[in-house]
């Protein structure tokens, strides 16, 4: 397997704007055609966007991009949210979108979700989920480096001093 480098100078998280909506969609459909696989549309995550909008969600959305020839890719959207729509849990979320082979999930686990992390952290998030994100050991090395722990498959749970929970 061939190693790519990842500049990381070239990784920029920034707030969702409207625009990013057509583009994320767009990359998902063509996802969908090439691989011919059922691909989650994050509908879920653009929901939470417009909640949000009516008031009903306070959040932190962050879309995450990779310069390549010159012109920002998207790869990436993420953030932080609570609200009624989620029930009274603060919880972080995170997907992405593989635009090219090159850019392996990794790129997200180590600068995304380090910066991911220590915002739900400080925001005391009690669950971070994972929507159509791999998970390797490295990735649970750095989740539970961060104090988290898989509960089910792409739900992770804070873990605390006093009730820690197992791996699942």
């Amino acid at each position: 397997m061939t190693t790519i480098h990842i500049n990381l100078k070239h990784v920029t998280i920034r707030p969702l704007r409207d625009g990013d909506r057509d583009e994320l969609m767009s990359l998902m459909l063509r996802l969908k055609r090439r691989r011919n696989k059922n691909i989650n549309p994050i509908g879920e995550l653009f929901s939470w966007q417009e909640a949000e909008h009516q008031g009903e969600l306070k959040g932190e959305f962050m879309v995450i991009s990779y310069r390549l020839n010159g012109k920002n890719v998207l790869i990436g959207i993420g953030g932080i949210a609570t609200g009624s729509t989620l029930t009274e849990e603060k919880v972080a979320f995170i997907t992405h979108v593989d635009v090219d082979r090159r850019f392996k999930w990794q790129i997200l686990a180590r600068v995304t979700m380090e910066r991911l992390f220590a915002r739900a952290i400080s925001f005391e998030a009690s669950r971070v989920i994972l929507i159509h994100c791999p998970v390797s050991d490295d990735a649970r090395t750095l989740y539970h480096s961060f104090g988290f722990t898989i509960d089910s498959a792409g739900e992770y749970s804070r873990m605390t001093s006093l009730q820690p929970r197992k791996t699942a």
